[in-house]
């Protein structure tokens, strides 16, 4: 058996993104999975009698039985869908904050291919390239950008492919219909820049 410090250091105490992000998602998980596993328990009972050979029903048992998976279904993957859209929207926030490490870990699981689907404009691997190369983490802001510009066609693509990192001065994130500004060097393409 462990001892209580040796379980202690098992468990992260430091928050994922940080503790506000971290309690909304909770919140979420906590909401849509406790009606998940509710409809998981009260739907089968429900679908006894309409599966017994007796029931007036049992012909249509499989129009029940595909509408009862749908509906243990759609709380899960409005849930997944909720978690989602709202870490894309503190991925926003905290690079509108410059808080590259904290972006990274909010908008971090687009970048699972099971989960790259998720990220239809591609804005999550483009906020993921301009957080790895704030950072330094070339390799992943060049596999970031990889996929942004092979798989999402469109304004974020364009943005990361005409994206110049500066260290010493600041850029313009865009997103969309909001924009983060921050003081932007611009090349006007004869080698000479402006503010």
């Amino acid at each position: 058996m462990r001892s209580r410090e040796e379980n202690s250091t098992l468990i992260n105490e430091e928050p994922v993104i940080n503790e506000a992000a971290d309690r909304a998602l909770g919140r979420i998980i906590l909401r849509y999975g406790t009606v998940t596993l509710v409809l998981l328990l009260v739907v089968p009972f429900l679908m006894v009698n309409i599966n017994l050979p007796t029931s007036q029903y049992f012909g249509d048992r499989r129009f029940f039985d595909t509408l009862s998976t749908l509906i243990v279904l759609a709380p899960f993957f409005a849930g997944t869908n909720k978690i989602f859209s709202t870490r894309l929207n503190l991925g926003r926030s905290l690079a509108g904050e410059r808080k590259w490490d904290q972006v990274i870990a909010s908008v971090e699981p687009f970048e699972k291919p099971t989960q790259r689907f998720m990220d239809r404009t591609g804005e999550a691997h483009y906020l993921l390239f301009v957080a790895y190369t704030e950072l330094g983490r070339t390799d992943d802001a060049a596999e970031a950008k990889k996929f942004l510009t092979t798989h999402r066609h469109g304004e974020f693509a364009l943005q990361a492919e005409q994206w110049k990192h500066t260290p010493s001065n600041d850029t313009t994130i865009n997103r969309g219909s909001r924009k983060h500004t921050r003081r932007a060097t611009k090349n006007d393409g004869n080698g000479t820049t402006a503010n």
